[in-house]
């Protein structure tokens, strides 16, 4: 007979995400939202953009930008926080612009 002090568990894998079985709702959206989120934030963080200015070259407003860095996104949606993070990385993948002209 086995000794049940030796025996190894397995961690039971949940078949959908701990939030959606805790009830939480539309746990699977506000999930994706945490994550583009973060994304935008990270990506914005790398380009070390002026508050003002990156809220600008965003068209989004100071409380909005607020709320976005702190992670309150009930004013956001998927699809708006889809199109930050695509403008988020145009602005890291655009070269700055030059004073010089040639």
């Amino acid at each position: 007979m086995a000794d049940p002090s030796n025996e190894q568990t397995q961690p039971v894998r949940p078949k959908k995400s701990i939030f959606t079985a805790m009830g939480f709702l539309q746990a699977d959206q506000q999930l994706e939202k945490v994550g583009l989120a973060y994304q935008v934030n990270q990506t914005l963080k790398k380009h070390t953009l002026p508050y003002a200015e990156a809220c600008q070259l965003l068209r989004l407003h100071p409380s909005k930008r607020t709320a976005l860095k702190r992670g309150f996104l009930d004013p956001f949606s998927v699809e708006e926080l889809k199109a930050l993070l695509s403008k988020a990385k145009a602005l890291v993948i655009a070269p700055p612009q030059s004073d010089r002209s040639c």
